[in-house]
């Protein structure tokens, strides 16, 4: 298989939960040279104290890593640490947080704080609306980021972390795009004329994504994959041709959500060592060696080489 960085990886909730085995620290390290590690928890009406304390907690997690001796990933913090992952072999976890309910107008140095902590991408929102902007899950396409949530993606730029359009409603991808100085991403997002699900990307996004540089990580959660049947490795394949076709074969990456896949895995692609499958996949469907390693990582390797 060729090299890989995963754009979503839900490893230490993964492993808190308990779910049905999708990921595993081990089989990441053997097939992962870098993967974002995400820090996620689902809204809830605790005391936000407890929720920051967890967010801390987690981001502390993925920094131990480094001293792991059987499984070493450090935390990649810019250029220089993808030197070190592209050149000499080493492994890093960039730092991820999906989903940033706990922001509010009266805690916006947060980001600031989580930044010197090591946190280097930023989702806006999750399943729900929160003080940033409209989830694709609410069906309100026309309503945007809110000031606040435009702040932030402002903030993002000036502090170095990317801004992740997962899980945003349409209008509040325009607003990101129209805003932000460095490109955004999707770190895990499907093709919407596919399996039309409001949380994927019209043809459209994808052209527009690619023309600022972004890339769009393709992820195995049945429900997102295909609506009227039980999704294959084909659709999956599909997916990425799709998002060949509009944003050019440099846009297409992997941001497989394992660890957070909860409607539905995908026979053939149901744990991380799976991967070696969808690689055979996409030979069958055409893709040639070239192809394959700029979706499994040269794609992403550019994209974070431009924006860290």
């Amino acid at each position: 298989m060729p090299k890989l960085i995963d754009l979503h990886q839900d490893l230490v909730s993964h492993l808190r939960s308990g779910m049905t085995p999708q990921t595993d620290l081990n089989v990441i390290y053997q097939n992962t040279a870098a993967f974002f590690g995400s820090v996620f928890f689902e809204p809830s009406n605790q005391d936000p104290s407890v929720e920051l304390q967890k967010i801390k907690q987690d981001i502390a997690w993925y920094r131990t890593l480094a001293q792991n001796p059987l499984t070493p990933f450090f935390v990649i913090r810019d250029k220089n640490d993808l030197e070190k992952v592209d050149r000499e072999n080493k492994r890093g976890v960039l730092i991820h947080l999906e989903g940033a309910n706990i922001l509010i107008p009266e805690r916006e140095d947060l980001l600031e704080e989580w930044y010197t902590l090591g946190l280097r991408s930023l989702g806006l929102l999750w399943n729900q609306d929160n003080a940033l902007g409209v989830a694709a899950a609410s069906f309100r396409g026309k309503e945007g980021l809110t000031d606040f949530g435009k702040r932030i993606v402002r903030r993002c730029d000036d502090l170095g972390i990317l801004v992740d359009c997962s899980h945003l409603n349409e209008a509040g991808f325009y607003d990101v795009l129209e805003i932000a100085k460095r490109s955004p991403l999707v770190t895990h997002g499907n093709a919407y004329a596919i399996c039309p699900n409001p949380r994927n990307f019209t043809d459209q996004q994808i052209r527009d994504l690619a023309e600022r540089g972004g890339v769009i990580g393709v992820f195995f959660s049945g429900k997102y994959v295909h609506q009227n049947k039980p999704p294959t490795l084909d659709d999956v394949a599909t997916h990425i041709e799709r998002i060949a076709e509009y944003g050019g074969i440099e846009c297409g990456a992997i941001g497989s959500d394992f660890g957070g896949i909860t409607t539905g895995v995908i026979p053939g692609l149901s744990h991380i060592r799976d991967l070696p499958n969808l690689e055979a996949k996409l030979r069958e469907r055409g893709f040639t060696p070239t192809d394959i390693q700029k979706i499994f990582y040269d794609n992403a390797l550019r994209y974070l080489t431009s924006t860290l």
